[in-house]
C-alpha cells in the first residue's frame, strides 16, 4: 500500500515550487492549515523533514531536492493518465504547457502556437516567460513540459536539442554618430555606454562569450524585455547587442543601424528542452511531432 497520498505531494511540490504554503494552499484549492497538515503528515510518513523552517518561511532541504523530482514525475504521470486515457487512437486533447526565454517566446512561438492550435483545437496551452536560467530551472523541477531558450544548457539530467540559429547583432539608433564610421574595432565599443540585459539572460551570456567578457564595457542600464530594449535604444546614445530573430521581425531597421565591428561573431543555436523524468503526453509528442515537421518545412510556412 502507497503511505501517502497524491494530495500530499501536490502540497509538497507547490511549497517547494513557489516557496510558499499559502500559494501552495491556493494551488490545491484547500485551506492553508490543510495544506500544513498534508505537509507535516508526509513528513512523518517519510521520517524526514523535507524544508527548513526559519520563522514563517519553508526552505527545501537536501531531503526535499531528492523527492522533489520523484514527486513531481508521479503528479506528471497521473495528469497524463487523466487526459490521455481514454481518448480514442489520434485524438489530441489536454493541457500542454510551454516555457520559452523572452526572445522565443515573444517573437517565434506565437505564429507556431497558433498554427498548432488550428491543427488540434482542444489542446489547451500556456506559455511561461522567463530567461534561459528561469526556464532551465522550471524544466528541472517538472513544472513545464518543454522548454526553448536561448543559451547553453550545463544541466546534464535535461535533454538539449539544437533547434534553430540564430546571430547577434550589435546595434544603435540609426542617427548615433558610430552609425557613420567603419573599420571599428572592440576596442572602439569601450568609449559608449551600453544598455544590458539581466543576468541570466541567454543573449547577454553569448554576448560576454563573444567578446571575452563584459566587463570592461560602461553599463548605463539593464533591462529584461525586449520591447524596452528596442525602445530605449531608439531613444539613447546607448550601443546595445539584438538577436537577429527580434531584428527582423519588427521594424528595426529603419530605427535601428547594425554595426560591423571587426573579430566580431556570435551566431548560436537556439535550444529546445526535455526532462527526461517528464513523462510525454500525447499532447507533449503532437507538439514535438509539429516542430520537427515546421523545422522542414520552414517557419514562415507554418500558417500556409
Amino acid at each position: 500500500m502507497i503511505p501517502f497520498t497524491f494530495r500530499q505531494l501536490q502540497v509538497f511540490v507547490n511549497t517547494a515550487r513557489f516557496q510558499s504554503l499559502s500559494k501552495a494552499a491556493e494551488k490545491c484549492f484547500i485551506t492553508q492549515a490543510a495544506a500544513s497538515m498534508s505537509l507535516i503528515q508526509l513528513e512523518q510518513i517519510l521520517d524526514k523533514p523535507l524544508f527548513d523552517r526559519i520563522g514563517k518561511r519553508l526552505h527545501l532541504n537536501a531531503n526535499g531536492e531528492r523527492l522533489l523530482p520523484l514527486a513531481a514525475s508521479l503528479l506528471s504521470r497521473a495528469e497524463v493518465m487523466k487526459d490521455d486515457a481514454f481518448l480514442e487512437e489520434g485524438e489530441v486533447r489536454g493541457y500542454l504547457r510551454i516555457g520559452a526565454s523572452t526572445t522565443i517566446a515573444n517573437y517565434l512561438l506565437p505564429k507556431l502556437l497558433a498554427s498548432f492550435k488550428k491543427e488540434h483545437p482542444f489542446v489547451s496551452l500556456e506559455l511561461i516567460i522567463d530567461n534561459s536560467s528561469g526556464v532551465t530551472s522550471r524544466m528541472q523541477q517538472l513544472d513545464i513540459d518543454i522548454g526553448f531558450v536561448e543559451g547553453d544548457v550545463v544541466h546534464h539530467n535535461l535533454i538539449c536539442n539544437p533547434w534553430m540559429e540564430d546571430e547577434l547583432l550589435i546595434v544603435c539608433r540609426i542617427d548615433h554618430p558610430i552609425s557613420k564610421q567603419s573599420h571599428l574595432t572592440q576596442e572602439d565599443l569601450t568609449k559608449y555606454r551600453w544598455l544590458f540585459r539581466e543576468k541570466g539572460s541567454g543573449t547577454r551570456a553569448m554576448f560576454y562569450k563573444a567578446i571575452q567578457g563584459d566587463e570592461h564595457l560602461d553599463v548605463e542600464i539593464i533591462l529584461n524585455s525586449s520591447e524596452a530594449m528596442l525602445n530605449y535604444l531608439i531613444n539613447s546614445d546607448c550601443l546595445s547587442y539584438l538577436s537577429k530573430v527580434i531584428y527582423e521581425n519588427r521594424a528595426s531597421h529603419q530605427q535601428l543601424s547594425v554595426l560591423s565591428i571587426e573579430n566580431f561573431q556570435a551566431k548560436r543555436h537556439f535550444y529546445q528542452l526535455q526532462n527526461p523524468g517528464k513523462y510525454q503526453s500525447r499532447v507533449s509528442q503532437a507538439f514535438l511531432d509539429f516542430l520537427s515537421r515546421i523545422s522542414k518545412e520552414g517557419i514562415d510556412d507554418c500558417q500556409k
